[in-house]
């Protein structure tokens, strides 16, 4: 398990067949192309894909294999509960700063 010529060292860990995980979807769809390339340039013909994640990728993966049953907020659904709980924090502060301005002195 070498470095092989065309294969960049930092890809021991995948060819250990271990996970990289990336902070986002671009870079992981990047390194995985790089590391296709790389194969490429060695002369093989086929591989097994490499598990390159983004970590939402598998945090998402790592929540499902342990809480099946439990379904993750889709990132709209996800939205939606932000708007809605700084919608209401909004409507409690404008509410509290009016009742100060209706009771000076009254903390």
């Amino acid at each position: 398990m070498g470095d092989a010529p065309g294969l960049p060292p930092e890809f021991r860990v995948v060819e250990a067949r271990g996970l990289v995980l990336t902070a986002g979807r671009r870079l992981a769809a990047h390194l995985r192309a790089r590391y296709d390339r790389g194969r490429l340039a060695r002369g093989d013909g086929a591989w097994e894909s490499p598990e390159i994640l983004p970590l939402s990728a598998w945090a998402r993966r790592a929540w499902a294999g342990q809480w099946p049953e439990r379904v993750l907020l889709s990132e709209a659904q996800a939205l939606a509960v932000w708007e809605e709980v700084v919608g209401a924090r909004l409507c409690l502060r404008i509410e509290t700063s009016q009742t100060r301005q209706l009771s000076p002195g009254v903390e």
